[in-house]
């Protein structure tokens, strides 16, 4: 079997394995998060600016251009319903892992290319970006490319897919706003890469790079400085350093940490260029992790399209590995390798239990079916709740950092209120809990079985006036 034969063939099973991952049960899961907001900022894009026009749904789409309308081609073409507003990212989330094995094919060898692009298909929190409808997989993909092109760029000394990596840079830049840290990346890691090999050749793409650097300052002065003024304004999700950290490190898993940590010390050993190119970019996104919740209100999920360098390091000790058992055990070299396709297998296998993702649909659907004149309903997501609910039943929103406030308030008008609450295995907050044991009965319960560590459980809370006169009632007979 010829080489390039070869190629073609892992990379049709690579397509096949993560499309068939990425596309198996993509409809099955409610909408959540911000999911509903994407299909309203796309309606933006064709119906233009209302009387809101100064609103996050309508600025976001001149902020992030690239994946507006890439989302809204997607909404045109497959649908807006829970599948086909999904499809577009199973499609890219697809791309990026086949992308990134031909182009590290070519420039850290076979089989670390082989093991990256496994980790990348079969990573859960890869999975669950390829089956929402944001935007994080289009930034993503881009993210990808220029990391690929720039290593690409080191290994031919070539200021063709320098540019080339620039300009996927930009349209990641503009698929959001924060990965223009690409650029800064990009300049270290081939910095770095040209200091540790000496090449003059390598340190003149650096001027490429500064040069899209300054054109991206002039774009972001006059264009997405004006529409980020006030972006965000006094919210704050609460990551302090230590949480973002450890989220950062269960979002991508300890055993791919652990493995990347050995690519890096490989580095001693091996001291090839490529391995120090990555691990720049491994130090981008360690750096992203630490310093981003100080200056922007901040979610992991900002990094996730900066994770790329990691996952090379893993494949890189992978490969390693491999090579050294290859040695003296061709079937335990083959063993170890098909080893990283179980190493988030718990976590991969819940996935498909509840999509990652806490289930509003079907609380809503109870409440619609019990629902009587005159009752009312709150949740801490009460458009995606209002989403699934029968017509003339509009959900209360009720204040995450302070729930019980605003159901003691609504409790006060004499009616019955139905609460809906999702919580995670923490479980909910403890005096949110005190309360709703004390004035309410649970009505329903829905928890998919996991068989991993996390939980994403809704349940159903009715209040009722005079709830606490039968419990007080039942106390006395029993």
């Amino acid at each position: 079997m010829t080489d390039r034969r070869a190629l073609i063939l892992i990379a049709a099973g690579l397509c096949l394995l993560a499309g068939e991952l990425r596309f198996f049960r993509l409809g099955a899961w409610s909408f959540h998060g911000d999911e509903l907001a994407t299909l309203e900022e796309t309606c933006s894009l064709i119906a233009g600016p209302d009387a809101t026009a100064n609103s996050q749904i309508h600025r976001l789409p001149k902020l992030v251009p690239v994946s507006a309308y890439l989302q809204l081609l997607g909404h045109e073409c497959f649908g807006r319903d829970e599948f086909g507003s999904r499809v577009l990212s199973a499609l890219l989330g697809t791309l990026c892992v086949v992308l990134t094995f031909l182009l590290l094919d070519g420039t850290m060898g076979r089989v670390t290319a082989l093991a990256t692009a496994l980790l990348l298909a079969l990573w859960p929190e890869h999975l669950y970006r390829s089956q929402e409808n944001r935007y994080y997989m289009i930034a993503a993909l881009f993210a990808s490319l220029t990391m690929l092109s720039g290593a690409l760029a080191v290994q031919k000394r070539s200021v063709v897919w320098t540019l080339t990596a620039c300009g996927f840079a930009f349209a990641a830049i503009l698929s959001h706003t924060l990965q223009a840290l690409l650029l800064g990346g990009l300049f270290l890691a081939i910095a770095l890469t040209a200091w540790v090999g000496q090449d003059r050749k390598l340190a003149r793409l650096l001027g490429v790079v500064v040069g899209a650097s300054v054109l991206a300052g002039v774009v972001f002065v006059v264009w997405l400085l004006p529409v980020l003024r006030g972006w965000n304004s006094g919210e704050s999700w609460g990551y302090s350093l230590a949480h973002s950290v450890f989220a950062s490190v269960s979002q991508l898993g300890w055993p791919i940490v652990l493995l990347a940590g050995l690519g890096v010390l490989s580095i001693w050993k091996q001291g090839d260029i490529q391995t120090w190119y990555w691990s720049a970019w491994a130090a981008v996104w360690a750096g992203a992790t630490v310093v981003l919740p100080f200056i922007v209100a901040y979610h992991p999920a900002y990094v996730f399209p900066l994770s790329l360098g990691v996952l090379v390091l893993a494949g890189r000790a992978v490969a390693l590995i491999y090579e050294a058992l290859r040695e003296h055990n061709v079937p335990a070299a083959v063993a170890w390798l098909g080893l990283t396709c179980v190493l988030c297998l718990p976590s991969l296998v819940s996935h498909y239990a509840d999509g990652s993702r806490f289930d509003l649909r079907t609380p809503a659907e109870f409440v619609s079916k019990q629902w009587q004149p005159g009752d009312r309903v709150s949740t801490f997501s009460a458009k995606l709740l209002r989403h699934y609910t029968q017509d003339g039943i509009e959900p209360i929103p009720l204040s995450i950092s302070n729930p019980v406030a605003g159901l003691q308030k609504l409790s006060k008008q004499g009616e019955r209120l139905w609460i809906v609450i999702p919580s995670s295995r923490s479980g909910k907050a403890e005096d949110l809990d005190r309360w709703l044991g004390r004035h309410c009965s649970l009505q329903m319960r829905h928890r998919p079985k996991r068989f991993d560590y996390y939980e994403n459980m809704t349940e159903v809370f009715l209040y009722e006036p005079d709830h606490g006169m039968r419990v007080a009632a039942r106390a006395m007979v029993e």
